[in-house]
């Protein structure tokens, strides 16, 4: 579609050294179709184990660094890696002896392509200043990955798609790939796994006799005959690896990258019958893998030692392998459809050692690039299929605010990376919709931190610390434009603005400045540094009143020095205890802030809303989906209670909830019960129609999810509560990567709970009671003088449970103007929202099916009528507010 230039220029064979001075020619294309010099940012593919045309044209050509390169106004930059193509160090003899072909490393591809990017910056009018985003898949994705990692400050963010940095010996199992394979061809049918379980031993016996050996030779229509155990074992290995093959390129559509292949490659449609005799099975296969090398019908024979595309450097990705490339790799053939065979890496060893007369390095490339330790670093997107065979090594769960990990349905081989097509699910085009969220804000969206009063109402304390802010003027037209002010609630400021699409989604409309501002004492706001949790006189000032004062002067602030933004409008936006923040801030502060947006901002619930109204909407969510449900779990406490009496009871307790820690007491049992009230709770508050990671990766509607296994609750105790076990595993177990469950450990390490905790024993007291009957809880009372008791003990204060009603009216609001309250009726938070119109400017949005602050989430494909409605409704009072 755009022509590229093709360049070369001389490049050290050694970085890291000064004994070899030799130099050689690398390759790279480059399109600058779209890109605005000073402006648009460089995306750099990061070349992997091929001909970097090849790559370009057949991976990315015409595909996601394409398909975005416009709307970016991107220069592209394709960098071929060393050894492959034409990039050959020395030229034919690059692959003759060690010597020459000692150089093949990712830390020398690593180090060229960074000094390719410092020479290109600087020779390249325009591009000097401008940020550069690394792209890459597979291989490509990991050198993406390991580019930031090492090279943070020339890249300034990642698209690592498919990339298994985890793959090595000790990070993950060697069972696990040819388990994923295995998982694809069973998805289709468990006869067409069964199917090619058994042809193994049928391959094998038909081995022992001329006879069967031409059979074998024919039915696989081989171009050799088979007349040794070494054409057998090429046989076996070119199925294995077809088999892989195709599970990796399991598009939804027609592609020729690698082979030749229809929309989600028709294997097993011949492969639906396991018992059919020997002979016919072994048709049936050659019928369903005749689909990898010979769609086109233009082949004549087999060639086993020919896995297909030429431009795959195989020879150079061999020796790799031999060297810090080591993944371990082993199957069973009970828990996948392989011939057995074990990891043996003393063999592997040696076989290296023959080959390239060198020893692998098991371990170089987690000592090299940290494998599951890297929290240090940011600005990385891992994308997986969970199609893709290779998805095991591949990082599943997001480690930070800006380690995210997208795991794409029905996603195969780096799909995200290829251009988009008609026949896209809507998985993988919401994974680019992400993609282009997170370059956007690695682009775009500054982190800033600035100085502010610890203690905004006295005179006493005159300490202050840095309070971090995120600022983003992509849309903003200033002297016009309105501030779009996030009020930052529980946690850190990143992963709030992820999870925060609908400001980013309007902002172009409106022409919007945006800012996100960090809560005191969460995410890196810690007035007193890591001393901000040590004692009371430190975490004392962790009020609504002091964040409300700090948000206050930061606008203040913003509005003085910033040209342009004097006399803009500012509307406040927030969800849950942010959109509280936010109500209050339009309240005590209006003449800072225009108009707020509260989404599911539960101001009444404190000593207003009765505390068991919220356990009655958790309830009515399971209820909703079958009476059965809500029946067993609530039946489940008396059966875990019974269990417990016993000791073969406990056992049976922690083995079938899978625990990591046994129950032997009482606490042990309690934090079982907290856990299972905290799940029930979280799933109806992300009770949304698509898949999400935000506190927890669920698939879309996940209460229906756990209520498929709880439709009936007369079935045997036994069975009820393995039942329940298998339905919770959605929230805590969805990716299926976690061995055991820790009852202790919500896993939402973006939400401040300590801090979270010293609040709801201050001012944000939130009763909580069920009584079993209206609801699906084990009955408990709010005992405000035990709860007291409790915050006395952790933090040495007394609950101030009427605060927020005096602090910020509770009821009494009609006196404030321009609030919209929006709630979902799904959203048990809803339980302390405003649901009725206080008055013309004190609007309440009831959003049908909506979860937990449904409508501030980015758009989605999957999106009911309702939230797009309500969205529709808010932008319209939106915008008369900055009209007015």
């Amino acid at each position: 579609m755009f022509s590229t230039t093709v360049l070369s220029w001389l490049r050290l064979i050694d970085h890291f050294s000064f004994a070899n001075e030799d130099t050689y020619l690398q390759r790279y294309l480059i399109n600058d179709t779209y890109w605005k010099p000073n402006c648009g940012p460089i995306f750099f593919y990061t070349g992997n184990e091929g001909d970097i045309e090849w790559f370009c044209n057949n991976t990315v050509r015409n595909g996601f660094m394409w398909d975005i390169a416009s709307e970016f106004n991107a220069l592209l930059i394709f960098a071929e890696h060393r050894y492959y193509g034409k990039s050959l160090p020395y030229g034919n003899s690059s692959f003759s002896t060690p010597k020459h072909l000692g150089y093949l490393t990712s830390e020398q591809a690593l180090a060229d392509f960074a000094e390719l990017l410092t020479f290109f910056k600087k020779s390249t009018k325009g591009a000097a200043n401008v940020p550069v985003i690394a792209f890459g898949g597979s291989y490509g994705g990991m050198l993406a990955a390991w580019m930031r990692i090492k090279y943070p400050h020339i890249i300034q963010g990642s698209i690592a798609a498919s990339a298994p940095i985890l793959q090595f010996t000790n990070l993950t199992d060697c069972h696990v790939y040819n388990s994923l394979v295995t998982r694809d061809f069973s998805s289709v049918s468990s006869e067409c796994s069964k199917s090619i379980r058994k042809s193994w031993d049928i391959i094998n016996n038909f081995n022992e006799t001329d006879s069967g050996r031409e059979f074998l030779t024919q039915t696989f229509h081989l171009c050799s005959p088979i007349k040794t155990n070494d054409d057998l074992l090429n046989l076996k290995n070119w199925l294995g690896e077809t088999y892989s093959s195709l599970a990796m390129m399991n598009y939804p559509y027609p592609t020729d990258f690698m082979a030749t292949l229809p929309g989600w490659p028709e294997v097993c449609k011949h492969l639906l019958n396991s018992s059919i005799d020997k002979e016919a099975l072994l048709k049936s296969l050659f019928a369903g893998v005749s689909v990898y090398f010979n769609y086109t019908g233009q082949s004549k024979c087999l060639n086993t030692t020919d896995m297909g595309s030429k431009d795959l450097g195989n020879d150079g990705w061999d020796y790799q392998a031999c060297t810090e490339m080591v993944m371990p790799m082993c199957a069973d053939g009970i828990n996948d459809m392989y011939e057995p065979y074990k990891w043996d890496f003393k063999a592997y060893s040696e076989n290296c050692l023959q080959d390239y007369n060198i020893i692998p390095r098991e371990m170089m490339a987690p000592l090299m690039y940290g494998g599951k330790h890297i929290k240090f670093a940011s600005n990385i997107v891992f994308s997986n299929g969970d199609l893709d065979p290779w998805a095991g090594g591949g990082v599943l769960n997001s480690i930070s605010d800006s380690l995210v990990a997208i795991y794409i349905r029905d996603g195969a081989h780096h799909l995200d990376l290829r251009e988009a097509n008609p026949l896209d699910t809507v998985w993988v085009t919401k994974a680019r919709e992400t993609e282009k969220f997170y370059i956007k804000r690695d682009l775009r969206a500054k982190f800033v931190k600035w100085i502010t009063l610890v203690d905004h109402f006295s005179f006493a304390n005159k300490d202050t610390y840095l309070q971090r802010y995120l600022i983003n003027d992509t849309f903003w037209k200033p002297n016009s434009g309105p501030i779009f002010f996030y009020t930052g609630n529980e946690g850190d400021i990143e992963e709030l603005c992820d999870n925060t699409g609908f400001m980013w989604d309007i902002a172009s409309e409106f022409n919007a400045l945006i800012v996100f501002a960090e809560h005191r004492y969460y995410g890196q706001s810690l007035p007193y540094g890591d001393l901000s949790y040590s004692n009371l006189k430190y975490l004392g000032y962790l009020t609504s009143e002091q964040a409300l004062a700090d948000f206050a002067q930061l606008i203040t602030s913003l509005k003085d020095f910033t040209k342009g933004a004097a006399n803009v409008p500012v509307i406040a936006f927030g969800g849950s205890y942010g959109g509280m923040l936010a109500a209050w801030m339009r309240i005590k502060y209006p003449h800072i802030i225009q108009g707020a947006l509260a989404a599911s901002a539960p101001i009444l619930m404190t000593n207003v809303t009765y505390c068991q109204v919220f356990s009655s909407l958790v309830t009515r969510d399971f209820t909703s989906i079958s009476p059965e449900c809500s029946k067993s779990i609530r039946k489940s406490w008396d059966i875990i209670n019974n269990f417990n009496e016993t000791v073969s009871g406990k056992e049976f307790l922690t083995q079938t909830f899978r625990l990591c820690s046994p129950i032997e007491t009482n606490d042990d049992l309690l934090n079982l019960k907290n856990w299972l009230v905290k799940t029930y709770t979280y799933l109806a508050m992300m009770n949304y129609p698509y898949p999400t990671d935000f506190m927890a990766n669920l698939p879309g509607w996940p209460v229906e999810e756990v209520c498929k296994q709880l439709l009936n609750s007369s079935m045997e105790k036994e069975q009820l509560l393995k039942s329940l076990f298998a339905g919770v595993s959605i929230f805590f177990n969805s990716t299926g990567q976690s061995k055991c469950l820790n009852t202790t450990d919500m896993d939402i390490k973006d939400l401040g709970l300590e801090g979270w905790d010293f609040q709801t024993c201050t001012e944000l007291i939130e009763p909580m009671c069920a009584d079993g009957i209206n609801d699906m809880f084990e009955p408990f009372s709010w005992d405000f003088e035990a709860f007291s008791d409790y915050c006395q003990k952790h933090f040495k204060v007394t609950p101030r449970e009427m605060m927020m009603s005096l602090m910020y009216g509770g009821r009494n609001i009609q006196s404030a103007s321009n609030i919209i309250f929006s709630n979902g009726d799904l959203d048990p938070v809803a339980a302390g929202g405003v649901l009725k119109n206080l008055s013309d400017s004190l609007v309440a949005i009831i959003i049908r099916d909506g979860a937990h602050h449904y409508d501030l989430r980015p758009v989605n494909p999957l999106d009911t009528d309702w939230v797009i409605e309500a969205r529709e409704t808010e932008k319209m009072r939106t915008n008369r507010i900055n009209v007015t």
